[in-house]
């Protein structure tokens, strides 16, 4: 896979259950048996109790203390120095990418920095946006995770940096989804068309809120909402009166959210900010229908698979939309989710995302 002697530093704002960073970089290189050695940062005082880190794997919570922080990277460098290693550093996180800048000064640990930006940028706050820059023009090399928000980014920043500004779409780990619902009946044999299911933090720009409201609409439906529970949002549900349709369970282990996913007929999601939408990915690779919002990440998905359309954010599309796809006969249904399985295993393999970052790993490396 590589000749150098290479050990990764990944840097988080925090851990979740659905935390890519973690789940899909540093517990899949682990789970994969990856050649490198790895450390972990957390710019959180804690973890999640959802989330196992193998002991094999430094962890190091260091909240947002720069002294605290810049101690443990010294430490790291030492180790890395004794043991003949190459030290490269993956940031993940706008605002830990900013806590490890301030703490790597004078490290001379710049040249050793790729900065990943999981999100779109437009559509984010100034402050966002100039922090985001700021951090893709001190890392060596910056990369979105998909060509939309690529496409949107700064453009002067993209000129800056020229060739070490990349754009690498996010993949699924199929493996995993498979070992997580092995023995159990197939999707087209238990899935519910009338089950709607989201997976996400609970925040303004997943939107969650609009789809609570729609299920007035959808009186025959359900929703489930995984992910860490909002008490807005439930307030909400209650003022809608539909409490008794939305569900939420909460922060739950990963392998239970694939299994939660493989009872359900449609996964929706109503984001107002993306950037390259894992879950969504996830959800399809089971065969589940989705209906997605017309933001720029989710039309790059949809173009990979015909069939699929994005929807504007309106009750009537979208209720439309949802009842069109529960009227489908279930030969029909089958086939279609036959068809996004096929699409998805295709075109989104988090193997494939895995061997451009380890190009750049050896790179950095240098």
């Amino acid at each position: 896979m590589r000749e150098k002697n290479i050990c990764i530093l990944t840097v988080v704002d925090s851990i979740s259950a659905t935390s890519m960073p973690v789940n899909e970089f540093v517990l899949y290189r682990q789970r994969n048996g990856y050649p490198y050695r790895q450390v972990l940062i957390v710019c959180c005082k804690d973890g999640d109790d959802k989330v196992v880190i193998p002991d094999s794997i430094s962890t190091f919570y260091v909240g947002n203390d720069v002294k605290e922080f810049r101690s443990r990277l010294k430490e790291i460098k030492r180790e890395c120095s004794s043991r003949g290693e190459s030290l490269v550093c993956h940031l993940h996180g706008q605002k830990s990418a900013l806590v490890f800048f301030r703490a790597a000064r004078g490290l001379h640990l710049r040249e050793h920095t790729l900065y990943t930006i999981h999100s779109t940028y437009s559509s984010r706050d100034l402050k966002y946006r100039l922090s985001s820059c700021a951090c893709s023009l001190l890392a060596r090399y910056a990369n979105c995770v998909s060509h939309s928000a690529y496409a949107e980014y700064s453009p002067w920043v993209k000129r800056i940096k020229g060739d070490r500004m990349l754009a690498i779409q996010n993949g699924v780990d199929f493996n995993r989804i498979q070992d997580a619902i092995s023995g159990l009946p197939k999707h087209y044999e238990v899935a519910d068309i009338h089950k709607l299911v989201c997976v996400g933090r609970m925040i303004p720009i997943k939107n969650q809120q609009f789809l609570v409201k729609l299920m007035k609409h959808l009186p025959e439906s359900q929703l489930i909402l995984i992910g860490k529970e909002d008490e807005r949002i439930k307030e909400l549900a209650r003022i809608e009166g539909v409490e008794d349709r939305v569900i939420m369970t909460g922060l739950i282990p990963r392998d239970e959210v694939f299994r939660q996913l493989n009872e359900c007929g449609i996964y929706v999601s109503a984001s107002l900010v993306e950037g390259m939408p894992v879950s969504v990915l996830e959800a399809m690779s089971l065969g589940l229908i989705p209906v997605l919002s017309n933001i720029a990440p989710h039309e790059e998905v949809a173009k990979e698979c015909m069939f699929i359309h994005t929807t504007p954010l309106e009750d009537d599309a979208w209720v439309k939309a949802i009842k069109e796809y529960q009227k489908l006969i279930d030969g029909e249904r089958r086939n279609l989710s036959a068809y996004i399985i096929k699409s998805i295993r295709e075109r989104f393999s988090l193997e494939t995302m895995h061997q451009r970052y380890n190009a750049i790993y050896n790179k950095l490396a240098e």
